[in-house]
């Protein structure tokens, strides 16, 4: 689920068509924000009235305003005309007869410090009337004319170091699957679930490199790979928070079988359920003007209660366990609470040591150290689970994993 709102909400070159809305109890309305790095931005701008008062007069044009905020002068009350002092303004004139305005080009950003800036179109004057709308093309290019905002510079890299970690593990992994599969009767299903969530996350970091490799090519990117990616992630996180908390349960400790498939698959929905929720807030906030990046406001508090919610039901299960097991099963189990609660908790927990950092610096702390720490504790669960530890010793996969072996005929 993490993973899935990470990639979701990656932010990439602007190449913008929308629609707005001006009225006369909001003349100023938010279009969008980018993060414009060390270096001048550029960007382009056209707009045509699709809803006002047009007049057909020949070459007659209307003044419309372009305020650029910058992060630091930004806030949820920024898109008002009371507060344009504090932007860059541009004067735009559109056709007054609903044709498109000719392209105007601009420049922004500082040549000392990057800036996430917002960008918003203003009819202070109701020139257009009490009721309008405009057709807005934007197009913006960061500080090198990259197609790349400043929050996505280096994740690239980052992705191919965690798809590094992940090819070594993956590859690993599948060796001992072989291995236990030769040798004996079946592969057990939290293996094969750990294995899987592996293989859907390294998936969908390799879609996403694709995608951030086509954006810097053509600026657009390829909408599929973002699809695919997106996908795969979000099954990879499903599959991990189910297995750590039917293994909290006692599921391959205590029991193999599960004694009320009816209850665990009804957990599994709900599970399933609360990341489509989690996810379509995420969706429905994309890009919002009260947001420096895409973890916070709602999305933020819906994460927190999210993960808090899977924390408390881990811990109360774990806790349970610790109870029923024997004394030489806890160094285990301890190690194993420990990998899982950084999994569960390394989204939220950086979602607020973010927000002492600088606003253009925000998401790419999340994105990058999320994605690093939840592939080392896939790591350590992945050692916890195929060697051959207390973990293999004690618990019901030795009956079918450690003393038997395949028979073969002569």
């Amino acid at each position: 689920m993490k993973f899935f709102l990470i990639i979701l909400s990656l932010v990439f070159a602007k190449n913008l068509k929308s629609t707005i809305s001006l009225s006369k109890e909001q003349p100023a309305q938010y279009i969008t924000k980018f993060g414009v790095d060390l270096g001048t931005g550029h960007y382009d701008i056209r707009l045509r009235i699709s809803k006002g008062k047009k007049d057909y007069t020949y070459g007659k044009t209307y003044p419309i305003e372009l305020l650029l905020y910058r992060d630091s002068d930004w806030d949820m009350s920024a898109f008002t005309c009371e507060s344009k002092h504090k932007a860059v303004n541009i004067t735009l004139n559109i056709p007054s007869d609903g044709r498109w305005s000719e392209s105007f080009s601009g420049e922004l950003g500082e040549p000392d410090f990057p800036h996430i800036w917002f960008f918003t179109i203003a009819d202070c004057n109701l020139t257009l009337g009490d009721s309008s709308k405009l057709r807005v093309e934007l197009s913006i290019l960061s500080g090198d004319k990259s197609e790349l905002s400043v929050e996505m510079k280096g994740m690239k890299r980052i992705y191919i170091f965690v798809c590094i970690i992940f090819v070594l593990m993956l590859g690993n992994n599948i060796w001992k699957l072989y291995k236990y599969f030769t040798a004996v009767e079946e592969i057990e299903t939290n293996l094969v679930m750990l294995n899987l969530a592996v293989v859907f996350q390294f998936i969908s970091m390799i879609f996403h490199i694709l995608h951030i490799s086509a954006y810097e090519g053509n600026g657009r990117g390829v909408g599929a790979f973002v699809f695919f990616g997106n996908a795969t992630g979000l099954i990879s996180q499903y599959i991990m928070i189910v297995l750590l908390l039917l293994i909290a349960d006692g599921w391959t400790i205590l029991y193999k079988n599960f004694p009320s498939p009816e209850a665990y698959l009804s957990v599994i929905i709900l599970v399933g359920l609360l990341n489509l929720i989690i996810a379509a807030v995420e969706r429905t906030s994309d890009d919002a003007y009260y947001l420096f990046s895409s973890f916070e406001g709602t999305v933020g508090w819906c994460l927190l209660a999210f993960y808090t919610i899977h924390f408390v039901w881990f811990v109360l299960n774990i806790r349970a366990l610790f109870t029923k097991v024997p004394g030489n099963m806890r160094p285990f189990l301890q190690r194993f609470a420990v990998a899982s609660s950084i999994y569960i908790l390394s989204l939220p927990l950086l979602i607020g040591i973010a927000q002492l950092l600088l606003p253009y610096k925000r998401h790419k702390f999340i994105s990058g150290a999320n994605l690093l720490v939840e592939g080392l504790t896939m790591l350590i669960l992945s050692y916890l689970f195929t060697r051959k530890t207390q973990y293999y010793k004690l618990s019901t996969m030795a009956d079918s994993m450690l003393p038997t072996s395949k028979s073969h005929s002569n």
